[in-house]
């Protein structure tokens, strides 16, 4: 009878009910904002939605369809490890269940909705374990889904689906710091799972992100919050007694944080194994995993001259939409709404909770830390250096944890309005005239902020080469960004940015003026409290949703799927040959090609393989006999580019021209020699001599007995230019994913040469026994056979995947007992 009086009293109150309405609003906001988009057909995108994000969707739906994972691609970088490499979420819950429901078309317009709807919600409830009223908290859901970061990264889509868990993450922690017994371990259990559902998203960054904010909230949370009892110091009452006291508790209580720190990573860590360790494998091959430097980890900082960002969001859009600040719009704007930054601020002002100073804190490092290298102190610098930190870039991102705690102050800054100056408040009337001494402050800031405006457009003006001076010798030599900016633009552009009667301009003082209009109303009509704070929140609502709605660009979503004329000659014509890219070309730039699973020799990811950089670097600086090696049959270029003589033009649209390589070798090859050369950089100069004939001789990295090889034994060290062809075939008779079966005949010892790229979890079977794989050629697989004929089968067996799925497995099956255990354990056990 008690566990029903319980049931009825929970639901009996209808608060759930006003949680679910909350719920449902901010489902309709998702929905309005891409209402467009889903009636349409057309999505928000920038370049990396075609280049990279729907090429790899496409690869890990077909997956889906065939009821397997994307481990491996041919059709990329001549192969490369799809799913280690995270980007496309093939793991990820919310992206396998919309996959495996509806045809892609739908999937990429529905992604989103779900995505920021996701995100709202669990900065609502987030709000709520916090103690803010349901107001305040749908205020934290608006900004925290809806302000810079997220709109700004919407085309990246892992980054998004990683961030959103953030507030979760937290929220578990809060209340596993808050009870104890059963239900600490049982939020640890849901903390861990909200780590883990964010490293299988997959973006590092967010994650690692994620876990700094949960460390500095543990730890300012079990150190310094009265909740916990560690300030509660009795017995001794002067001040080196309550000191000693307090000291003492931080010391009890450091082991339990810890506890609760490497609880939620560990267990997340583990949940998401089967992701990040073949994540961290493929990092081991990466030009950011092998070769960072601190100028690539600095790139893409917020710039100082960004923080107008805060105010004015579209300040560094000039005339026809020219972008003028020094890096990419959606990695150096940061901008919460108007009236949120004013209620953030309120409540760092005058909300008396030591919750308030942690997020005002986190505000100030985490846009302290945006900055990158630009400030004097460098802090980012510092950070960089430790473990995780250092493989990253874009420090900007950490916007990121500033928007983050916006979202949390401002719900504070309102529920104090609300509980202070509400028609019930019984509060001191000094609020009442510190709210109108801040409401007159804001008015005040305004006006002169508009005079400032004004005065410096008007210096701007009258001393245009000054301007001119100080743009072209400071702003564009900045470290770090400005590339490819031009002067004269920028001056325009600046003119147009401070111009009061442009409207993008304008909205910032309208905004402005109307939240402290709001304020001083609140204070002089406390009966109207209600109707203030739907006012407040719509007002935040337009400022936000006009911010997201122009903030990227617009395409049918067809577009994307629709291949170009060069894209269906490369389809009518495709086979076991690759295609490369000279130079920059849109129409088959990145990863688009991948679309219609035509094989490149390059391609774009966040973790290209250092040696096909390389490679493709020596192809750039005219060694174009390498493009014969890497079975390159068609080089699509542009702009009338000069070209080798024997290579001839078979497709020509517009300035695109795509050139026929009339002597690729074929993907599989048998060859008669093999030579030893140790280091990569000797070895990539070997085969980019002119002697160097690779249908003859494979040059390898491991110790091999060349005795073995009939060409050796004739030839000494196998000179390249002395080595005979031999008679041998290998013919592909298979060719899928993660299986390639070769059969060869040879009448000597030879060595199969297949040019997929060299990568750990690679296994070759010959005639069903297991043997090794040489690196060969710097890129390749090379095989050694006996004379006669065989069956060559390569498989890829990674062991990074299989042992990541067992320790994966095991924590879930780990997770799920123990929170059966903690659930049905005896009343007197828990």
């Amino acid at each position: 009878m008690g566990a029903v009086r319980g049931v009825v009293r929970r639901f009996g109150n209808y608060g759930w009910l006003r949680d679910l309405s909350v719920v449902l609003l901010l489902l309709l906001v998702s929905v309005f904002l891409f209402s467009t988009d889903l009636t349409e057909g057309r999505i928000y995108y920038e370049s990396d939605t075609a280049t990279y994000y729907y090429p790899v969707m496409s690869a890990v739906d077909r997956a889906i369809d065939r009821s397997t994972l994307p481990l491996w691609t041919p059709h990329i970088f001549g192969g490369y490890p799809l799913f280690a490499d995270g980007e496309g979420g093939a793991l990820y819950p919310p992206n396998l269940l919309l996959l495996w429901l509806f045809p892609i078309q739908n999937v990429f317009l529905l992604f989103s909705v779900v995505r920021f709807f996701l995100a709202s919600v669990f900065q609502y409830a987030f709000c709520r374990t916090l103690g803010i009223g349901r107001s305040g908290s749908l205020l934290g859901g608006l900004i925290f889904a809806y302000s810079s970061f997220m709109i700004g990264q919407l085309q990246h889509t892992n980054l998004g689906n990683s961030a959103i868990w953030l507030p979760l993450v937290l929220l578990f922690a809060e209340r596993a710091m808050r009870y104890s017994g059963r239900k600490r371990y049982l939020y640890l259990l849901l903390g861990g799972g909200s780590v883990g559902m964010q490293s299988v998203a997959v973006h590092v960054q967010p994650v690692i992100l994620t876990l700094f904010a949960l460390a500095l909230y543990v730890v300012f949370r079990t150190m310094l919050c009265r909740s916990l009892d560690v300030w509660q110091a009795r017995g001794d009452s002067s001040r080196v007694g309550t000191i000693l006291t307090a000291t003492r508790k931080m010391c009890v209580q450091a082991p339990f944080a810890g506890a609760v720190i490497g609880s939620i990573t560990v267990l997340g860590i583990g949940l998401a194994a089967v992701q990040l360790l073949p994540l961290y494998e493929l990092a081991q091959f990466a030009e950011r995993g092998t070769r960072p430097t601190y100028l690539f980890g600095a790139s893409y900082a917020l710039p100082v001259t960004s923080l107008a960002t805060l105010v004015f969001p579209y300040f560094f859009i000039g005339p026809n939409d020219y972008y003028w600040s020094l890096w990419n719009r959606w990695e150096t704007t940061v901008y919460a709404a108007i009236a949120p930054s004013i209620l953030a601020s309120l409540a760092i002002i005058f909300v008396r909770r030591r919750t308030v100073l942690f997020f005002g804190f986190l505000a100030a490092l985490s846009l302290y830390l945006a900055l990158g290298d630009y400030p004097p102190l460098k802090l980012y610098w510092l950070l960089w250096q430790l473990p995780g930190f250092h493989s990253l870039r874009d420090p900007g991102r950490f916007s990121f944890l500033f928007v983050f705690s916006v979202a949390v102050l401002a719900p504070m800054g309102l529920d104090w309005l609300t509980r202070t100056l509400g028609r019930r408040a019984s509060g001191p009337e000094k609020y009442a005239t510190r709210v109108t001494l801040f409401g007159v402050a804001m008015v005040v800031l305004s006006v002169t902020l508009l005079a400032g405006v004004l005065a410096f457009r008007e210096i701007v003006l009258s001393n245009k080469d000054a301007a001119l001076d100080v743009i072209r010798g400071q702003y564009l030599k900045t470290n770090y960004g400005g590339f490819g900016l031009d002067p004269e633009r920028v001056y325009q552009s600046l003119l147009y940015s401070l111009d009061v009667w442009n409207p993008k301009t304008m909205r910032p003082f309208i905004f402005l003026i109307g939240v402290a209009a709001l304020l001083l109303l609140w204070v002089r009509f406390r009966r109207l409290t209600s109707v203030l704070v739907i006012a407040v929140l719509m007002v935040s609502l337009v400022d936000l949703m006009t911010f997201a709605v122009d903030f990227h660009p617009r395409m049918p979503f067809r577009s994307l799927s629709i291949p170009s004329g060069v894209a269906k000659f490369l389809v009518d014509n495709n086979g076991l040959q690759r295609v490369y890219n000279r130079g920059f070309v849109n129409l088959t730039d990145a990863n688009k090609l991948m679309t219609w699973r035509i094989s490149k020799v390059g391609g774009y990811s966040s973790l290209s393989p250092s040696r096909n950089s390389d490679f493709n670097r020596a192809i750039e600086s005219g060694s174009f006999r390498l493009l014969d090696l890497w079975n390159v049959r068609y080089i699509v270029t542009r702009g009338g580019q000069a070209m080798p003589p024997e290579y001839t033009t078979v497709y020509q649209e517009d300035d695109v021209a795509v050139y026929e390589n009339p002597h690729p070798l074929p993907r599989a090859f048998l060859v008669s020699a093999a030579t030893f050369t140790q280091g990569e950089r000797a070895v990539l100069s070997v085969i980019n001599e002119g002697a160097f004939d690779p249908s003859r001789v494979v040059v390898l990295e491991e110790s091999f007995d060349q005795s073995l090889l009939a060409s050796n034994r004739e030839v000494a060290g196998a000179d390249p230019a002395a080595v005979t062809r031999r008679s041998g075939e290998a013919r592909i008779v298979e060719y899928d994913n993660e299986l390639v079966g070769i059969d060869t005949t040879s009448s000597d010892n030879a060595f199969l040469l297949l040019s997929d790229s060299y990568y750990p979890g690679w296994k070759a079977y010959v005639d069903g026994q297991e043997t090794k794989i040489y690196r060969a050629n710097y890129l390749f697989r090379g095989v050694f056979l006996p004379a006669g004929s065989h069956q060559v089968i390569f498989r890829y067996e990674p062991t990074s995947f299989y042992v990541g799925r067992i320790v994966s497995l095991a924590t879930l099956f780990f997770v799920v007992v123990a929170a059966g255990i903690l659930a049905l354990a005896p009343r007197r056990l828990r």
